[in-house]
């Protein structure tokens, strides 16, 4: 692991950065300095550390400094412009499931490969998964989600998490979710489970794609709750073959 880090001032002296109190900023700093090679942390730690508080973090999380996680990781979004380390002193993340829920913009920040659904626009998509779905999902506007921090009304993680797995799944469906609470007590019940927000969103993926019935008839995330133990026996045997 890089004994080095560093810290862009195209974003540091940004006006947006500048807006936070100092605690804030300093909580960055921190993140950014014990981070692993790809930018990943667990930040409980680091709050513990120097003093800092839950509404620091949020804040990090509401501005986009750092990328929150269900498992309680972050990462920090500017990640690769604040930093490049050589090939011979990188040590890849050992999060990997949330890596993999990451994609690189062209300016070399770290950005989420699930669209939020916040900013979700109605899509119909062609091809197998059409408007017939409608007694599940429709193409009303979503309601946001209702209950977020007193203090910064800003969502919590969780909240955060609901929202890609739902945004994803209207991307897939080319729908719009209406049954908001249902949805998400679905996602609750999984992450309670022990299943990550990876094998729910792969279990979407594979349900769409590779199953002939739900892929024609459409499916919601009380289905994939149901289908996610069977999905994952599947990859597991798949796995020993």
């Amino acid at each position: 692991m890089a004994q080095r880090r560093m810290f862009s001032l195209d974003i540091v002296s940004s006006d947006a950065f500048l807006d936070l109190p100092v605690s804030g900023r300093e909580l960055y700093f921190q993140l950014g300095m014990y981070a692993d090679d790809d930018g990943f942390i667990n930040p409980k730690k680091i709050i513990r550390m120097i003093g800092a508080s839950e509404d620091d973090l949020r804040l990090l999380i509401a501005k986009r400094f750092v990328l929150p996680f269900e498992t309680g990781v972050v990462v920090i979004k500017h990640w690769k412009i604040n930093n490049y380390i050589q090939n011979d002193r990188y040590k890849p993340t050992r999060y990997l499931e949330e890596k993999e829920l990451l994609k690189i913009k062209e300016n070399g920040s770290y950005t989420e490969s699930i669209q939020n659904v916040s900013k979700m626009e109605t899509q119909v998509r062609l091809g197998k998964v059409s408007i017939g779905k409608s007694n599940i999902l429709d193409e009303q506007k979503a309601r946001p989600i209702s209950k977020v921090n007193e203090k910064t009304k800003e969502p919590s993680m969780k909240q955060l998490v609901y929202r890609r797995i739902i945004g994803h799944l209207q991307k897939i469906l080319g729908m719009k979710v209406t049954t908001w609470d249902k949805q998400c007590k679905a996602i609750k019940s999984m992450l309670d489970a022990g299943y990550t927000e990876l094998q729910i969103i792969k279990t979407i993926d594979y349900m769409a794609n590779k199953d002939e019935f739900y892929s024609d008839k459409g499916f919601d995330m009380m289905t994939v709750a149901k289908q996610i133990p069977l999905y994952k026996a599947r990859m597991r045997k798949a796995a020993q073959i």
